[in-house]
Protein backbone atom coordinates (compact mmCIF):
# COMPACT_ATOMS: atom_id res chain seq x y z
CA UNK A 1 0.00 0.00 0.00
CA UNK A 2 1.69 3.29 -1.29
CA UNK A 3 1.77 6.19 1.65
CA UNK A 4 1.26 9.60 0.66
CA UNK A 5 3.02 12.32 2.59
CA UNK A 6 3.98 15.91 1.84
CA UNK A 7 7.35 14.99 1.50
CA UNK A 8 7.51 11.74 -0.17
CA UNK A 9 4.19 11.71 -2.26
CA UNK A 10 3.77 8.35 -4.02
CA UNK A 11 6.34 6.53 -1.69
CA UNK A 12 5.83 3.29 -0.14
CA UNK A 13 5.74 -0.79 -0.70
CA UNK A 14 4.52 -0.16 -4.44
CA UNK A 15 6.88 2.66 -5.19
CA UNK A 16 9.76 2.46 -3.01
CA UNK A 17 12.37 5.37 -2.39
CA UNK A 18 15.48 5.74 -4.51
CA UNK A 19 17.85 4.35 -1.59
CA UNK A 20 15.31 0.87 -2.11
CA UNK A 21 15.23 1.08 -5.37
CA UNK A 22 19.19 1.80 -5.95
CA UNK A 23 20.88 -1.11 -7.50
CA UNK A 24 22.96 -0.15 -11.09
CA UNK A 25 24.17 2.74 -12.32
CA UNK A 26 22.02 5.21 -10.30
CA UNK A 27 23.78 4.17 -7.67
CA UNK A 28 26.52 6.85 -8.18
CA UNK A 29 24.00 9.37 -8.17
CA UNK A 30 22.85 8.34 -4.74
CA UNK A 31 26.39 7.60 -3.64
CA UNK A 32 27.39 10.95 -4.18
CA UNK A 33 24.34 13.05 -2.80
CA UNK A 34 24.85 11.24 0.51
CA UNK A 35 29.00 12.16 0.38
CA UNK A 36 28.06 15.54 -0.60
CA UNK A 37 24.81 15.67 2.41
CA UNK A 38 27.56 13.68 4.63
CA UNK A 39 30.56 16.69 4.34
CA UNK A 40 28.35 19.41 4.24
CA UNK A 41 26.80 18.21 7.68
CA UNK A 42 30.61 18.21 8.86
CA UNK A 43 31.19 21.99 8.11
CA UNK A 44 31.93 24.17 10.90
CA UNK A 45 31.88 27.79 9.64
CA UNK A 46 35.71 28.36 10.72
CA UNK A 47 37.78 29.98 7.68
CA UNK A 48 39.31 26.53 6.37
CA UNK A 49 35.83 25.43 5.95
CA UNK A 50 35.16 24.58 2.47
CA UNK A 51 31.74 23.18 0.14
CA UNK A 52 32.21 19.88 -1.01
CA UNK A 53 32.82 20.79 -4.53
CA UNK A 54 35.89 22.28 -3.14
CA UNK A 55 37.51 19.88 -0.63
CA UNK A 56 39.35 18.14 -2.96
CA UNK A 57 39.83 14.40 -4.37
CA UNK A 58 40.98 12.65 -1.27
CA UNK A 59 38.45 14.21 1.08
CA UNK A 60 35.72 13.32 -1.52
CA UNK A 61 37.01 9.98 -1.87
CA UNK A 62 36.63 9.15 1.84
CA UNK A 63 33.19 10.82 1.82
CA UNK A 64 32.51 8.60 -1.01
CA UNK A 65 33.44 5.90 0.80
CA UNK A 66 31.17 6.44 3.37
CA UNK A 67 28.25 6.91 1.92
CA UNK A 68 28.58 4.24 -0.09
CA UNK A 69 28.98 1.68 3.09
CA UNK A 70 25.45 3.75 4.77
CA UNK A 71 24.19 2.77 1.75
CA UNK A 72 24.92 -0.85 1.56
CA UNK A 73 24.42 -1.23 5.02
CA UNK A 74 20.64 0.06 4.49
CA UNK A 75 19.91 -2.31 1.93
CA UNK A 76 21.48 -5.22 3.73
CA UNK A 77 18.94 -4.75 6.43
CA UNK A 78 16.17 -3.69 4.51
CA UNK A 79 16.64 -6.93 2.25
CA UNK A 80 16.61 -8.95 5.77
CA UNK A 81 13.41 -7.30 6.47
CA UNK A 82 10.98 -7.98 4.25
Amino acid sequence: MATDSGLTPGIGHNQPCALCAGGGPGDEVLVEQVADDLWESRRHGTLDDVPWAECGAYWQHIFRGFAAAAIASIKKRTATLG
